[in-house]
Parts: structure tokens; sequence; C-alpha cells
């Protein structure tokens, strides 16, 4: 559930990331202004890169199949590209495995046109990133016995809220 509510906020999104991300940084405002998305039309296939060992965003099960948020983001992703490139169906989705040392490059020689995963976003040539569309609250945990210290919050309901906002504020909207 909480993962389709995910997919649907970045349904709307993802049209003008799609059109940043996908043609790395090469400009226009439409989507069908970029030589990245002429060729996904015209060739009908996605050519994502998605690292398998970041749990949750893409991880393997023993069997050998890949699942996470990732895939579930570029299956939305799909949809919309259907829709803003008129489109009779999906593009069909051609996954590469990336690794921390290659997934820039992938993106770089045009091997990929999206790479899913756990990156810091910051500048890197030849490489535009997305708004983010996961943001933790990841935090420690002690037990009660210890008592108070400069971690110990005392309303984490109220401020997990402000922290994270201000969090998300200072570090992707500047």
């Amino acid at each position: 559930m909480l993962m389709a509510r995910i997919a649907s906020q970045m349904t709307g999104m993802m049209t003008g990331m799609i059109a940043a991300t996908i043609a790395s940084g090469i400009g226009g405002n439409t989507l069908a202004a970029t030589p990245v998305l002429d060729e996904i039309r015209s060739t009908g296939i996605l050519n994502v890169a998605i690292a398998s060992r970041a749990i949750p965003l893409s991880f393997r099960y023993p069997d050998g199949r890949l699942d996470g948020y990732c895939l579930d983001l570029i299956d939305e992703i799909t949809t919309a590209l259907a829709v803003e490139l008129n489109l009779n169906r999906r593009p069909l989705v051609n996954i590469v495995e990336s690794q921390l040392d290659t997934r820039f490059d992938l993106i770089r020689t045009n091997t990929v046109q999206l790479e899913c995963g756990p990156n810091t976003i910051q500048a890197i040539d030849g490489v535009t990133f997305s708004e983010p569309f996961l943001v933790t609250g990841l935090q420690f945990f002690k037990p009660t016995r210890i008592g108070t210290s400069p971690f110990t919050r005392s309303n984490p309901t109220r401020d997990r809220t402000r922290r994270s906002t201000k969090f998300h504020h200072r570090q992707y909207h500047r």
C-alpha cells in the first residue's frame, strides 16, 4: 500500500523528471524534444541500471528474481512514458546491474537512460539527479534505563516531522 501511494505521487513528478533525468541534462521543456526519448519511442525499450544489493530499493530473492521500490517506480515511469510519448504500450524494460563504481559511467556512456539506487545527490559531470523519492528517518534506539542523552527526543512524533522536514529542505531544496 505504501509503495502504491509513493508510486502514485511519483507519477506526476516523473513527467518533468523524465525529461531532466533521462535526457541527462539535454534541455528542452517537452518530453518529445530529447534524443533519448526519441530512442525510447522508436525502440520501445527503456534501459535502466539497478543495484541489486540495496534493500529495500532493490534486492534479489534466492531464486534470482529482482524486487524492490526501484522496480515499482520504473513500472510507474514506463506507464508515464507510454502516455507522454503516445505509445501503444509501455516500453519494455532492459535492466542492467549497476555497481557503486559503474553506475555513473552507465549513464555517461548511454548504456542506460536511468539508474535507480541509493545515490547521494552531488554534482557529477554528465549526470542529472531527479528529486529524491525516498528520504529516510533512520534512528538509533537504546534501552530506557540508560536515561537521556543529546539524542533523546521528548516528543518523537512531533520532532520527527519537524526535523525530517528541515533536513529535507536543507539538503534538497537549495
